[in-house]
C-alpha cells in the first residue's frame, strides 16, 4: 500500500492437512542514504543479535545508535519496537514499523565484500544500508496445518 507511508504485508497460509509448517521470512529492504558515515540506526540498544561476520557470535547492541563502520551483517533477535535509518546527509529519519515481526537484520557489505559481489558496485556501500523485517533463525514461525501468518512493515520517512 503507498501513501503517507508504505505497507508492505507478507502472508503464508499452511495449506498441510496434517503437517506443520517451520520457516522464515524476510522483506529485503534496501535504502539509499547520503553517506554511510553520516547514518545510525536506532531502536536496537539492548537487543541481542547474531553477527555473522563474527562466525554467529551472541552479542547484545549497547550503543544508543548502530554505526556501520566495516562489514556488518547482524540478526537482531525478539525485536519488540521500532527501528529508525537516521540519515544525517540526506537530513532524514527513516521510520520502520512492525507487525508480525520479531527479527531485524541489518547489512552492508563494506569495501572488500563489495568489490567481491558481481552485481555491486565497487563504492554502492557508501549510498546504502540493508534494514530487514523478519522473522530468523530463534524467531522462525511454525505454522500448524491450515493456520496463517502475516508480519506487516510499514515505512515512513521525515526530514530531521
Amino acid at each position: 500500500t503507498v501513501g503517507e507511508s508504505l505497507i508492505c504485508e507478507l502472508a503464508v497460509t499452511n495449506r498441510s492437512p496434517e503437517q506443520s509448517l517451520k520457516f522464515e521470512t524476510c522483506l529485503h529492504s534496501y535504502f539509499k542514504v547520503g553517506n554511510i558515515s553520516l547514518v545510525g540506526i536506532a531502536g536496537l540498544q539492548g537487543t541481542g543479535y547474531l553477527d555473522k561476520v563474527a562466525n554467529y557470535a551472541h552479542r547484545t547492541q549497547t550503543e544508543t545508535l548502530l554505526r556501520v563502520e566495516g562489514e556488518t551483517d547482524r540478526v537482531y533477535l525478539d525485536i519488540t519496537g521500532p527501528v529508525e535509518i537516521i540519515d544525517q546527509s540526506m537530513r532524514r529519519k527513516i521510520r520502520l514499523e512492525t507487525t508480525g515481526c520479531l527479527s531485524t537484520v541489518v547489512w552492508n557489505p563494506w569495501i572488500e565484500k563489495a568489490q567481491r559481489l558481481p552485481d555491486f558496485g565497487n563504492d554502492e556501500y557508501q549510498q546504502m544500508v540493508c534494514v530487514e523485517s523478519g522473522n530468523v533463525a530463534r524467531n522462525q514461525v511454525e505454522l500448524p496445518p491450515g493456520q496463517s501468518a502475516a508480519l506487516k512493515l510499514k515505512l515512513i520517512s521525515n526530514p530531521l
